[in-house]
């Protein structure tokens, strides 16, 4: 085939099958790539294909958990210890400064000495600000004390509340009526036993002492008529035989009894 013939030379078409094939990988490519380009969907916009539904709010990170009150307390007193001895260095500073100072002042060396003053000052103003840190401290200290001594009292008093409530909840004002009534009658079955074991048996039978003292006041009534009825003893007087009666002394008139008074008086 000449050159000319050669430029002018196409590829016989390809069959319709090889065609198919290459479409299909064309197609597949463009997909991918797509779905490579375009932003992830939820489940819930791919499956129903509606719009994505609002991001629910982040909540907020949880804040840190408060160590315990002891721990605090320990590390502010050891706090206010460093402070302590960071103020007692500052203190032998200033007087080291002081010291000098004079030393200069008496060698006539006024501008060292100026100097050494001023030194003493910043250290005058640190010490100031480290005891009021300190103080501030301690104030923390007692006050977390106070606070919790006053929680502690409050969950004594707290868990008291919580038992009474119990207590109460098992104890009603019906049951303690119920436990003094029983409690009562109990009590009077007692006196009833003792009474009963106190009485006096005498051939299997009890005998009753109110009926016995009954008893003796009769004989006591029947004695006092006895002795009444029989009258003072009489001298020579047999016993067994009776006493004639004296006389009758007949009855006097009212003038008979005039002139027996008159006749006694003399008259």
């Amino acid at each position: 085939v000449a050159l000319g013939e050669f430029s002018r030379y196409t590829a016989p078409p390809l069959p319709s099958a090889a065609m198919g094939l290459r479409d299909m990988f064309n197609k597949d490519k463009k997909e991918k790539e797509k779905r490579e380009n375009s932003p992830k969907a939820t489940p819930a916009s791919s499956t129903s294909g509606g719009a994505a539904p609002a991001r629910a709010p982040v909540a907020p990170p949880a804040p840190p958990k408060a160590p315990p009150v002891a721990e605090v307390i320990r590390k502010q007193r050891e706090r206010i210890a460093i402070m302590e001895k960071n103020e007692n260095y500052i203190a032998a500073q200033m007087e080291q400064e002081t010291t000098k100072a004079k030393a200069y002042l008496a060698k006539g060396d006024k501008r060292n000495a100026t100097m050494c003053l001023k030194k003493k000052k910043a250290l005058e103003g640190q010490l100031n600000n480290l005891t009021n840190t300190r103080f501030n401290l301690e104030q923390q200290v007692m006050t977390l004390q106070s606070a919790s001594s006053n929680k502690d009292t409050v969950d004594v008093l707290n868990e008291g509340n919580q038992a009474l409530n119990k207590i109460h909840a098992e104890i009603s004002v019906e049951k303690v009526d119920d436990v003094m009534a029983n409690m009562e009658d109990a009590m009077a079955d007692a006196n009833d036993i003792q009474q009963a074991l106190g009485q006096t048996v005498m051939g299997g039978q009890y005998i009753d002492d109110d009926e016995l003292l009954a008893e003796l006041g009769e004989l006591e009534g029947l004695n006092m008529e006895e002795k009444l009825s029989a009258g003072p003893a009489i001298p020579g007087a047999v016993p067994g035989k009776q006493v004639p009666a004296k006389a009758a002394k007949p009855k006097m008139s009212e003038e008979d009894e005039l002139a027996a008074l008159e006749a006694s008086l003399g008259m």
